[in-house]
Formats: C-alpha cells, sequence, structure tokens
C-alpha cells in the first residue's frame, strides 16, 4: 500500500468573536441553587474588623502652686502640734543623760589635775591648804561638773526650747497652751529640776501614758508639753 503524503497539521482558527461571547458567559455566570456567588465569597472573606475598647480614664486636676503651698503650710503645722512618740523621748532623754554621764566621768579623771592647779595658786599667794583632801575634791569636781551641765544641756534648752538629744530627734520644748512660749525659768525647772524626779521616781514617767498630749509629771508641773520639730 502507498504511504499517504496527507498533511497531519492541524489548523485550529478562533473568530474573535467566539473569544468575547465566551468571556460574557464567565462574568455573567451566577451559582445555581443555595451555593453562594463568588462575589458573596469575597465580601465574606474579609477580616472582620477589629474591635477597640474604649476605657474613660479620668484626669488629674492639675494643682497650682498656691494650692501646694497651702497644703504644706497645713501639713506642717499640724506636725507641730503631734507629740513625739513615747520611744523618741526616751532615747533624747538617754542621748542627753550619756552626755551628763560622760561629764562627769570626764571630772572625775580630772581631779588629780584640779587639785595641783588648785594648790600651785594657793602657794602662790602664800597660803596653805588645810582642807581634807577627799573634801578638796568634791570642792573642787562639784562645780567643774554643774558648769560643764549648765553649758550643755541647761543652756541649749532654755534657749533654743531643745537640748542636744532633743534637737538630734526632732522635738522640741513647747508650752501646752498653742500659741504660747514657755518662758526659761520653767525650762530650768523643767530640765534641771523635776525631770530627774520623774526619772527616779518612774512613776512620773509612766504618768505621761495616760493623760492627753504624753505629758509626764515634770511636763504638768511646768505647763510645758513637747512637740515634733521637723
Amino acid at each position: 500500500m502507498a504511504a499517504s503524503n496527507q498533511d497531519d497539521s492541524w489548523d485550529f482558527k478562533i473568530d474573535d468573536k467566539d473569544l468575547e461571547d465566551a468571556s460574557l458567559k464567565t462574568k455573567t455566570t451566577k451559582a445555581t441553587g443555595n451555593a453562594p456567588s463568588i462575589s458573596a465569597l469575597k465580601k465574606t472573606s474579609r477580616k472582620p474588623k477589629s474591635t477597640k475598647l474604649s476605657v474613660d480614664v479620668p484626669k488629674r486636676k492639675k494643682i497650682s502652686r498656691s494650692a501646694v503651698a497651702k497644703r504644706d503650710a497645713a501639713a506642717a503645722a499640724y506636725a507641730e502640734l503631734m507629740p513625739p512618740g513615747f520611744l523618741s523621748r526616751i532615747m533624747a532623754t538617754l542621748f542627753d543623760y550619756g552626755i551628763i554621764a560622760g561629764v562627769g566621768v570626764g571630772c572625775y579623771f580630772l581631779k588629780p589635775l584640779l587639785k595641783y592647779h588648785y594648790t600651785e595658786l594657793l602657794a602662790s599667794q602664800g597660803i596653805n591648804q588645810t582642807l581634807d583632801p577627799k573634801t578638796l575634791e568634791i570642792l573642787l569636781t562639784a562645780p567643774s561638773f554643774i558648769i560643764l551641765v549648765f553649758l550643755l544641756h541647761l543652756v541649749p534648752a532654755m534657749k533654743f526650747k531643745a537640748t542636744i538629744g532633743k534637737k538630734l530627734f526632732k522635738m522640741r520644748i513647747g508650752h501646752h497652751t498653742i500659741g504660747e512660749r514657755p518662758s526659761s525659768f520653767s525650762i530650768l525647772l523643767r530640765e534641771g529640776l523635776l525631770k530627774p524626779v520623774s526619772i527616779v521616781s518612774v512613776i512620773g514617767l509612766l504618768i505621761g501614758l495616760k493623760n492627753d498630749g504624753n505629758r509626764p509629771f515634770h511636763d504638768m508641773v511646768c505647763g510645758t508639753a513637747m512637740y515634733i520639730d521637723d
């Protein structure tokens, strides 16, 4: 059999009109039945909008400088009327009497030196020393002790209304009546005489736990009171 020389190449030609009709059909294609349309699917596929919680935060009111100054002044005035704690008063007293004890120890060790200078002074004046040595030591050390305690403890209390210990623990001596100042004599009587009596008796200190303002015996007698001093 003779081989056919028929051309095996295929030539397909599509008209432009057929392409336009096909594209129109794809655009107007709708889903049939209950199936959602393509446009509906696109709408539902959008991400849900994030919801933001709106919380009402109260705005802080600005305080003027004058209001702050008045507030600080009121707090300072209130603090001046407050009595210090019982423990603070005990600590201040221990510090003050520690200083007094130190003065006493210093005077005790200075007895030989005081005695030497005293006898030298009498010898230079041609006077013989006739006192008993122990009596002489007491007469020499006691005035020295009293003078040093007066200068280191009583003078600051009368002048500054606070001893060294009270100043260290931020407290001052005031009058029991608000607006009045204690006299120097009442402070001298308080610190020099009545306070040692309260300490020795113990009861004088315990009275301060049972009255208004924590006023012990020496404060009640002298008309004084202790206040916080910032």
